[in-house]
């Protein structure tokens, strides 16, 4: 018998039987400054792979679970609603990666169109605007105010028009933009939020519910550190009283944020799950997918009525402060969303996960 008629009783795929994922699929296929394209073997496990877009450090592999996308979704869709986008709206976003906060099915089952540039460049926006009318345009603020003063000194200050919505993101808003935005009628709008995560907040309003502030600096003024479903963020800002530049209800400055010198450790103290074993898992699977330093306890309680996460900082000294002005517990369904849906994608990949000789690393060891 011909060695290769065995192929045909095997059910695992081929490399061109493989699913693909493709830029186009994740509504990204667009040009992102000198950027490279690579292929990778997502597990099945995974929505999709994107990076953290970060200037200051090295970009790190970000993970987005399935049970995580219907959060990321309830966000986006808040933010249309505050905005007032209307379905079927022509978006130009100028820096791709920005794509990936939106998800894909929101922006199918709204009709829209997301237009990208032909290349990551003032010139290249200032081309397409002569070309094109949209409704709504997301980037950088001060790639966007910078490419408004290029149209002026090119004597075509029309290519911005009225009623266009321009959305400052990715880098802290520029108040600048609003200066210039205003003289054309043109709505700005700031919407905060990172790879990690999906869309955290917008004018200063948040646009999910499991969202916590934690006092920064000891608690001693006005300044808070921002965590999303139980897990930090890595951004300080400051609360006002007097409202966000863009919106008065607002009260999240975060075209004010800082990085946080030192992040918190989350440690686990409840959990739903009735494994101790399964929930160190989730945690070594937050870590790597989010870049959050997760800790199990070792009192940890499991198969609780609800999640329980403390936040500390990993050094003695800021412990201490920490333990001076507080223990930072996180709990709840609504507060810990995120890291509870993180942890059920770890109980579905336990359940469901294939047997493939591929992967199974035990099987392997067991046959040799």
């Amino acid at each position: 018998m011909d060695m290769c008629s065995f192929d045909i009783f095997d059910s695992e795929p081929t490399l061109a039987e493989m699913p693909r994922l493709t830029l186009k699929d994740k509504c990204i296929d667009g040009p992102a400054a000198v950027h490279k394209i690579e292929e990778l073997h997502t597990p099945d496990n995974l929505a999709f792979t994107t990076f953290s877009t970060g200037s200051s450090a090295l970009q790190n592999v970000i993970g987005v679970t399935f049970p995580e996308l219907e959060g990321r979704a309830r966000a986006t869709e808040k933010v249309f609603r505050m905005t007032g986008i209307e379905r079927g709206c022509e978006l130009l976003v100028t820096y791709p990666p920005l794509v990936n906060l939106f998800p894909g099915s929101v922006l199918k089952a709204h009709g829209m169109t997301v237009h990208f540039l032909q290349r990551s460049s003032r010139g290249s926006l200032l081309d397409f605007l002569a070309s094109h009318k949209v409704s709504a345009l997301i980037g950088e603020s001060s790639f966007i105010l910078s490419a408004m003063r290029d149209a002026e000194k090119l004597s075509r200050p029309g290519l911005f028009s009225g009623g266009m919505t321009l959305f400052a993101s990715g880098t802290p808003l520029r108040i600048e933009l609003l200066e210039e935005a205003k003289k054309k009628n043109i709505s700005v709008h700031d919407l905060y939020g990172c790879q990690e995560f999906g869309w955290i907040a917008c004018d200063g309003r948040a646009v999910r519910e499991d969202i916590s502030l934690i006092p920064a600096d000891g608690g001693k003024g006005d300044l808070f550190e921002l965590v999303v479903g139980g897990l930090p963020v890595g951004d300080i800002v400051p609360l006002s009283t007097d409202g966000h530049a863009c919106c008065r209800e607002g009260n999240i400055l975060t075209y004010r944020r800082r990085r946080a010198e030192i992040e918190f450790n989350v440690i686990v103290r409840e959990s739903k799950i009735a494994s101790a074993e399964s929930v160190r898992r989730a945690a070594r699977s937050i870590t790597r997918l989010k870049g959050r330093r997760v800790l199990v306890s070792g009192s940890l309680v499991t198969g609780a009525a609800r999640t329980v996460l403390e936040l500390r900082k990993p050094t003695e000294e800021c412990r201490s402060a920490a333990e001076a002005a507080g223990s930072f517990m996180i709990c709840g369904d609504e507060k810990t969303e995120t890291f509870d849906a993180i942890a059920e994608a770890q109980l579905n990949y336990q359940k469901n996960h294939r047997k493939s000789g591929v992967w199974c690393k035990d099987e392997r060891i067991r046959t040799s």
